[in-house]
């Protein structure tokens, strides 16, 4: 967390033109500490879904996911846990080589992860995805191949 500056100045100033400007940085501040406090919880929830991937756990990934989840991979979407355990399932049993994270981070409200797979032909791809994430599940995916 870095030091706010012009909470600093208000403190050692203590004028009483410098203090309601001091109050409303803390509250920014405190807000981003929220944002960033839930951003960090987004970024688990996915890590446990890579990490599950890796694990080659089917039924812990799964958890991870909305019972009602969407996910849109180059224009497919996938509906729902009875549709994701039947297009994904398959998938984890084929005991893949395992993927690799090239880059992660944030695009305002998603998680975006930029990995090299494995498709199953054998041939390497480079995926994209941006995840959304409400409370503790992954209510969304967007991704293209």
């Amino acid at each position: 967390m870095r030091p706010n500056s012009l909470f600093a100045a208000a403190l050692i100033a203590g004028s009483a033109a410098v203090v309601p400007l001091a109050t409303a940085t803390l509250h920014a501040q405190e807000q981003s500490n929220e944002n960033e406090a839930q951003k960090l919880a987004a970024a688990r929830i996915v890590q446990g879904s890579i990490d599950a991937v890796r694990a080659r756990n089917f039924e812990r990934w799964l958890s991870f996911y909305s019972p009602d989840k969407v996910v849109i991979i180059n224009d497919m979407m996938i509906d729902g846990r009875a549709q994701l355990r039947q297009v994904y399932e398959p998938v984890f049993k084929m005991n893949l080589p395992m993927m690799e994270i090239l880059e992660s981070g944030w695009t305002g409200e998603r998680i975006y992860v930029l990995q090299r797979e494995f498709h199953p032909s054998g041939r390497e791809v480079e995926t994209y995805a941006e995840y959304e994430v409400r409370g503790d599940k992954i209510v969304a995916v967007y991704g293209r191949h």
